[in-house]
């Protein structure tokens, strides 16, 4: 076998795990967005913009290093397809905080909270199994809770949108509109499953 050096190489952990981190940290920002009242919601609005401009930066970082490292194209297009799963997962999770405080939806909008809980525990997995994601012929478990916590996402959105058009909520258009982003935040992590399936069956 022709020697190769690979994503493995020790560079990339570090702004993998920052990034795994970032989108952890912007789900609890965000929770803390939609659970207090709308006059309230300046400082994790803040820290979840801080997050999401700092994860931008360790995207940029990370495409620069697997542009400077030598791989091979399969390893670099499956390294940059993980990398652009966390950024659009703490893109959108950003996006939908930003849009909950415009709005100023009412704190703790039940049509909200499930899919703000199914981020949390998905960004708080893939934190705690970051060092797994430079192997991901390791990696299977996580790939199979982000499936589960993605049904479970998925039954969510269905009931609450049922809710919400048959009601008579004057905030319900406001509330699909953000829980639209929510969901497009978790098909994210559907994206990073993907990716790393995708470098199990290469080898990378």
């Amino acid at each position: 076998m022709p020697w190769r050096l690979t994503p493995r190489s020790p560079a990339f952990g570090p702004p993998l795990h920052a990034l795994a981190t970032a989108c952890a940290e912007a789900a609890h920002a965000l929770r803390d967005v939609v659970g207090l009242p709308p006059d309230e919601r300046a400082a994790p609005l803040r820290r979840l913009q801080d997050l999401e401009r700092d994860g931008s930066d360790l995207r940029r970082r990370l495409l620069i290093l697997v542009d400077d490292t030598f791989v091979t194209p399969v390893d670099r297009r499956d390294l940059v397809a993980v990398v652009r799963a966390l950024d659009a997962c703490l893109d959108r999770t950003e996006l939908a905080g930003d849009l909950v405080a415009r709005a100023r939806l009412p704190q703790g909008s039940g049509a909200l909270v499930g899919h703000v809980d199914v981020l949390v525990l998905l960004g708080d997995r893939v934190t705690a199994d970051a060092g797994l994601l430079l192997r991901p012929h390791e990696v299977s478990p996580l790939v199979a809770e982000i499936h589960r916590l993605r049904g479970v996402a998925d039954r969510h959105y269905r009931e609450v949108v049922t809710a919400l058009v048959t009601g008579d909520d004057p905030a319900a258009l406001a509330q699909t509109v953000v829980l639209d982003r929510l969901d497009a935040a978790v098909d994210g992590y559907g994206q990073l499953a993907a990716a790393l399936e995708a470098a199990a069956r290469t080898g990378f």
